[in-house]
């Protein structure tokens, strides 16, 4: 009888891991779940849960951390900011600080990355490491994971979830700080040996971008999780719009962020709901039958302004869920909310991983944004408003609710998409080939490409 192959031990590098809450968490967990079955030995270079949660505002999911079971972990705490930098950070106004130290202070989690190295290098020698992953954000995590397989000579893959220098939510002190951010993330795209995408619109963006590196990058889309059985029908009342998830506009800042660089974007992200509630309104003028009958259901953080719906709208708040749950109380809902971020010039703006969900759940979405990847992904479901008069996109809200309100309740129409699972395994073909010395295969979500759908 052949012996077994042994598996290939991989460092993953991700500050953010289970049993944090959020998206980019389930990416690794998917990772360190399916990989051993798949001839890869994961082993993960991460921080305590608490340093997401205490940055990011992300809950802590008891019993989500079963995905670690048996995995080597190693949790490096995030520091305080020290040298120059901390100096400045408790001494000058944040301006001064923000301008003089950009990279130090870009995201709370740059600290970490000093004595992340030290203890990357001594777990990736501990379990003899032939790949090293590193998964954003932070972006911090690629600064540790490139110096890390530049020290130990090893293949680097550089997982990028959200464009560096086009991410939702990101400020530059000036042009010049935005240009040498972009210098930074064109080396780690020259130094990695593999970058994956997880939307083809940021790809394509990024090969133009890098060409010389373009042979580099693979499209490695967010899979869908445990879902709902797809044939639940939404029960009554008439009409139930739901939303999971964050709104990631923030309070107005500083008189002085006129003055901040954030390339061809508004002021704001964009995702709340406020038009989403000048709809509602207008929709129970003209239907006052409606009043008491329209539901809106969250699932998350939310404060008390993402929950002061019109009068009229019955709230049911559900708090922060554990994903699978969060995703079944979405499957009582008519329909889901979801508004878009401003996209910046390119217009490669990522795919979040609720629109894969939305469309494997099969509900129509009232998309508040512009046509992009994401109402690609949607297709049909997809009833979008464009951005524009505030007046113009709540009257557009508001013939969508009607139209709902006359249809009823309707079987869903899930759209298929690649599982977590499918994902890892996508993942785990190109660790395997690196550490074998091969090329990595091509891009497994191409058009034409059969993906995997739910049971």
């Amino acid at each position: 009888m052949a012996a077994a192959p042994v598996p290939v031990p991989v460092l993953v590098i991700a500050h953010q891991s289970p049993p944090l809450g959020g998206p980019g968490v389930r990416r690794v967990a998917s990772w360190m779940r399916a990989w051993p079955a798949l001839g890869i030995e994961p082993a993960l270079l991460t921080a305590p849960a608490e340093d997401g949660a205490r940055f990011h505002g992300y809950a802590l999911v008891p019993g989500s951390d079963a995905a670690l079971d048996g995995r080597r972990v190693v949790r490096v705490p995030t520091p305080g900011l020290g040298g120059f930098a901390g100096w400045l950070a408790r001494t000058a106004p944040p301006r001064v600080a923000w301008t003089l130290c950009p990279r130090a202070l870009r995201e709370p989690e740059t600290p970490w990355g000093a004595p992340a190295i030290a203890a990357g290098l001594a777990l990736a020698r501990e379990v003899g490491a032939r790949v090293i992953v590193s998964s954003s954000q932070p972006y911090e995590a690629h600064a540790v994971g490139r110096a890390v397989a530049r020290r130990l000579r090893l293949p680097w893959v550089a997982d990028f979830r959200d464009p560096m220098t086009e991410a939702e939510g990101r400020w530059w002190p000036s042009r010049l700080h935005w240009w040498a951010e972009r210098r930074e993330e064109r080396r780690w795209f020259a130094d990695a040996d593999l970058v994956w995408a997880t939307a083809e619109a940021a790809a394509a963006r990024w090969r133009a971008r890098f060409a010389a590196h373009a042979h580099h990058l693979r499209v490695r889309r967010n899979g869908v999780g445990a879902l709902p059985p797809a044939d639940a029908a939404p029960p009554p009342p008439p009409l139930r719009i739901g939303h999971v998830g964050r709104f990631t506009d923030t309070a107005a800042g500083s008189r002085l962020r006129r003055f901040d660089f954030r390339p061809g974007r508004e002021a704001g992200t964009g995702s709340h709901p406020r038009t989403l509630f000048d709809g509602l309104a207008r929709f129970l003028a003209r239907r006052p039958e409606a009043r008491g009958r329209v539901t809106w259901v969250t699932v998350g953080p939310h404060g008390p302004a993402d929950l002061a719906a019109p009068a009229g709208v019955v709230v049911e708040a559900h708090g922060v869920r554990p994903n699978a749950e969060a995703l079944s109380i979405a499957a009582t809902c008519h329909a889901l909310f979801l508004p878009l971020t401003v996209p910046p010039p390119s217009g490669s703006q990522f795919v979040q991983q609720k629109v894969y969900e939305y469309a494997a759940l099969g509900r129509p979405v009232v998309v508040i944004g512009e046509a992009n990847e994401a109402t690609d992904v949607l297709g049909p479901l997809a009833a979008r408003v464009p951005r524009g008069d505030a007046a113009a996109m709540a009257d557009d809200v508001a013939a969508i609710l009607a139209t709902l309100w006359a249809s009823g309740p309707r079987a869903p129409a899930p759209r298929p998409f690649p599982t977590q699972a499918d994902v890892a395994a996508a993942c785990a073909e190109d660790l395997l080939a690196l550490a074998a010395g091969r090329p990595p295969p091509a891009d497994h979500d191409r058009p034409g490409v059969p993906v995997a759908t739910r049971a």
